[in-house]
């Protein structure tokens, strides 16, 4: 063991955490961040991580965004309010006959 690791272990077996490492602690700090909401790009800047593998390790932690998970959730029913349908791009689709 690193002698500079030796204050935390220290304190971590005073309080009956044995199992508490530098690397625990930093995984938990990236995950709370990351279900509180935090930008991945954030995340990553201070963990010292790029990007990638921030979201490799975390991107199951983040929140889901409500309206995506409405709009799929409900394909094939028409919503109340919704834009119709046959008009794409300012011009009447075809019908298809089958």
């Amino acid at each position: 063991m690193p002698a500079s690791r030796r204050p935390f272990d220290d304190l971590a077996s005073d309080q009956g955490m044995d199992w508490v490492t530098p690397h625990v602690m930093r995984k938990t700090f990236g995950s709370l961040l990351v279900i509180a909401g935090v930008s991945p790009f954030k995340v990553a800047n201070w963990l010292g991580d790029d990007v990638m593998t921030t979201k490799k390790n975390y991107a199951y932690l983040l929140p889901k965004d409500d309206e995506i998970e409405l709009a799929f959730s409900n394909r094939g029913k028409k919503r109340k309010n919704a834009p119709d349908q046959s008009v794409v791009f300012g011009r009447r689709r075809a019908s298809r006959r089958r």
